[in-house]
């Protein structure tokens, strides 16, 4: 892995910061894979108008 590429931007000046900026993505992306796996599971079970107490249940149009 070089660091060439990276440093180039005028922003990227320290081996510092662009080890920071990569552990940063890599800690957003492994949250994106996360929230992905949740996707279809219909882990909520419940009616959204009672929690939220704000307006009565209307029905779809």
């Amino acid at each position: 892995m070089s660091l060439e590429p990276v440093s180039v931007a005028p922003v990227a000046t320290t081996v510092e910061y662009i080890v920071n900026q990569s552990l940063a993505e890599t800690v957003r992306r492994s949250k994106l894979v996360q929230i992905a796996g949740f996707f279809g599971k219909n882990l909520w079970e419940g009616q959204l108008s009672e929690m939220r107490e704000d307006r009565p249940e209307t029905k779809a149009r």
